[in-house]
């Protein structure tokens, strides 16, 4: 599961482009050159994992997790901005960078977080943000998933753009998402295709004049409409891509899903066809899955959130099986922390129960092989085969005002999201009404083990 990428030998200026709070934002001059501290001072693959803390978490691991024994990073579950976390485990994670900074001076680290992070993880704590940045590097060159989101908001040269493809690639970067949300109503240039195109061309070309892996992805989709959007630039870029008897610059969808939970699926299947009934071969990646704005205004207790949104959104869109990847939003937001997994104080870290939550549900999806959704009267169920042999199934209530109670088998167990074990009833599980018409009732997750 790791990434053969050999004894890396970076420069601490390396890890400072990488992103760090949010990102650290890069960008380059046209006239002048970013100088690299000595390679004296370089720090190598051995040191990064000793700052990797491999165990990497704070605690004690729960019963399921000790039961599914499944590394965090080997699930198509990820989450944005994973890397900001301290000694919690890193998994698949997406960031974001931007272009627009420019990163000029030359024999001392000069670092500018994004308006997204701008009071930071340690309120820009210089030994902090390496350590992030340093951790970035090592959990991309050691197996996990790394998907950068360029922002696109002003004008960019190709040779910008190849720098950044370059800069990402090197550190191990798998997915660039070439701009952000082209479809929200206020964004200026959200119809025009020839922009994206265009981008989406030079970071395909830049890759390939590298000889550099990695997927491309036009604009991850805001959640506004039916997928209409996306048909459209769809139709541009195919007419396009004939008329110059070429490929698509792209491989992948990007999406972004805020929505209650009972939609989630249906979402999943408007973007879906509108690739499929075009006949394309593209992956459908969810770069961003997360709360939607009701939920953070009315203050729904974390708990609530981790078992009645958390746990049945991941778990619906896994069932879906039209999903290839999905980033939950986010473990850290500072100008919004309702939207945060975790807290921050005095520069430290504390993760809240929807953080475990999150991670108990990557690990239940680690190695899934085969997963469906059955959508009942009553209930909702998820269930798949992982590669080891374990059978796994999320349920969940519909019903408000009432309990539903589900047969189990004494082979089965029962834990509920935070992965501690359930007590059932003349084995029958029990599972509370829904507590609000975005939220399912709280879910439990039954697993058999067939190994």
């Amino acid at each position: 599961m790791y990434k053969e990428k050999g004894d890396l030998v970076l420069t601490r200026r390396d890890f400072l482009k990488l992103a760090s709070v949010t990102s650290l934002a890069y960008g380059c001059s046209q006239n002048r050159l970013v100088s690299v501290r000595p390679a004296s001072e370089a720090v190598t693959s051995y040191q990064l994992k000793l700052l990797s803390d491999q165990d990497g978490v704070i605690g004690e691991l729960s019963p399921l997790e000790k039961l599914l024994d499944s590394e965090i990073y080997e699930s198509p579950i990820g989450l944005v901005n994973a890397h900001l976390g301290g000694d919690l485990e890193i998994g698949n994670f997406a960031f974001v960078v931007d272009p627009s900074y420019l990163l000029e001076t030359v024999n001392e680290e000069q670092l500018i977080a994004t308006v997204n992070s701008r009071k930071g993880i340690a309120n820009q704590d210089l030994n902090k943000i390496r350590d992030v940045s340093d951790k970035a590097v090592w959990a991309m060159g050691n197996g996990r998933f790394g998907a950068a989101v360029i922002e696109t908001d002003r004008n960019l040269t190709y040779q910008r753009i190849k720098t950044m493809i370059n800069l990402l690639s090197d550190r191990g970067v798998d997915l660039f998402v070439i701009g952000n949300e082209p479809n929200d109503p206020n964004t200026p240039w959200r119809n025009d295709f020839n922009r994206i195109y265009q981008y989406c061309s030079m970071a395909t070309r830049a890759l390939k004049e590298l000889d550099k892996p990695g997927e491309i992805s036009p604009p991850g989709l805001a959640y506004y409409g039916d997928g209409g959007y996306l048909g459209r630039f769809l139709d541009y870029s195919t007419n396009r891509a004939n008329q110059n008897s070429e490929k698509l610059p792209f491989s992948v969808v990007s999406d972004h899903i805020y929505c209650a939970v009972d939609n989630v699926v249906d979402r999943i299947r408007s973007i879906q066809s509108e690739i499929s009934k075009r006949g394309l071969k593209l992956k459908y990646y969810v770069t961003e899955l997360g709360f939607p704005e009701r939920l953070i205004d009315d203050s729904v207790v974390d708990n609530t959130l981790a078992e009645c949104f958390i746990a049945p959104c991941l778990a619906s869109v896994m069932g879906s099986r039209v999903v290839d990847r999905l980033f939950f939003y986010t473990l850290l937001d500072t100008t919004n922390p309702g939207l945060s997994l975790i807290a921050t104080q005095n520069g430290e870290v504390k993760p809240k129960s929807t953080y475990q939550a999150w991670k108990v549900l990557a690990k239940t999806f680690a190695r899934i092989r085969n997963c469906s959704i059955q959508n009942l009267q009553d209930l909702i169920r998820i269930s798949g085969k992982r590669a080891d042999g374990i059978s796994i199934s999320v349920v969940c209530s519909k019903l408000v005002g009432q309990n539903v109670t589900v047969p189990t088998l004494p082979r089965e167990k029962v834990f509920d999201v935070f992965g501690q074990p359930c007590a059932l009833q003349d084995g029958q599980l029990l599972l509370q009404p829904r507590p609000a018409s975005d939220l399912t009732g709280p879910a439990k997750i039954i697993i058999s083990e067939s190994r």
